[in-house]
């Protein structure tokens, strides 16, 4: 599979939470949305943060869906962004279809 497709059946899957992974080396990887409110925000472990960042370069995204046809990225996305320097990658949904996979760089 692509990771388009690898992406797009995770947000299909996670629905109507929010799923959360990462592409490193060219290939998807989930991670778990440990969220007190997964349907409005993705929340990471510990340990999954610390591997992010260790991984540098070889982070090529980390992705998101929001539960909603909707691949615009939110005040707190930007935020995150911002604070990490992490490319953004985000997907909408509604459990039946998907968004585009939108690059925030």
């Amino acid at each position: 599979m692509s990771i388009q497709t690898d992406i797009k059946k995770h947000a299909l899957e996670a629905y109507p939470n929010e799923c959360v992974g990462y592409v490193a080396k060219g290939k998807y990887h989930r991670l778990e949305n440990v969220s007190n409110t997964p349907t409005e925000r993705y929340q990471l472990l510990n340990k999954d943060k610390l591997m992010l960042f260790k991984l540098g370069k070889d982070l090529q995204a980390l992705v998101h869906s929001h539960p909603v046809m909707d691949n615009e990225p939110s005040e707190a996305d930007l935020g995150a962004k911002e604070a990490t320097g992490f490319t953004f990658w985000i997907i909408g949904t509604d459990g039946k279809n998907t968004t585009e996979i939108k690059e925030i760089d």
